[in-house]
């Protein structure tokens, strides 16, 4: 009986040894790496070791998960199989604008801030989407382009907006902010 007890004592620290183990033999999670679970937590790897695995969040938290639930959770390991990834921002222009020049413009735009905003990848070349396309109020466009690794994407995103809104008021392409028009019948009286 009381080995039965101690077995059961034991099985949440087993657990969490053997998923462990499992975690750090796998190489799915290394230190370093930036993980967000399906639960929400998310953070760089500090450590990994027999009992749980430690997060370091972006606003500098730490998270502690047990091994046992990290080996089931489901999780995207936001530096593999590589750093590098894709991010993008959205535009909306006037209806009036040539699409055409706009994508022109953005491309542009993106292409010179390489070099200049820390973590922006010239390479896979940044691209532009007619998407979604016409809208309720604009003309929307995505501005695909790749940063070196998952922190990099807040500045690239910020310093990117800014430079098109300048860019898309220096040639002159308007940006329409969301507007309804409301008609009201009046029935005359009978």
């Amino acid at each position: 009986m009381g080995g039965i007890a101690f077995a059961l004592a034991l099985q949440d620290t087993l657990s969490n040894l053997f998923a462990g183990f499992y975690v750090s033999i796998s190489r799915l999670v290394r230190i370093g790496d930036y993980l967000k679970l399906n639960t929400g937590e998310e953070g760089y790897v500090t450590d990994i070791n027999w009992r749980c695995t430690m997060l370091r969040g972006i606003s500098n938290n730490l998270v502690v998960i047990p091994n046992s639930k990290l080996g089931q959770a489901i999780y995207t390991n936001y530096h593999l199989p590589e750093e590098r990834m894709m991010v993008s921002i959205s535009f909306g222009v006037g209806y009036e604008s040539d699409i055409d020049r706009v994508e022109a413009v953005l491309l542009d735009e993106v292409r010179s801030a390489v070099g200049q905003v820390k973590g922006l990848l010239a390479e896979p070349a940044p691209y532009i989407r007619f998407t979604p396309g016409p809208g309720d109020w604009a003309l929307g466009f995505q501005v695909n382009f790749n940063v070196a690794e998952f922190s990099d994407q807040y500045l690239v995103q910020s310093e990117l907006r800014k430079r098109v809104v300048k860019r898309l008021r220096l040639e002159g392409i308007s940006m329409p902010f969301p507007t309804r028009t409301v008609l009201l019948e009046q029935k005359s009286p009978a």
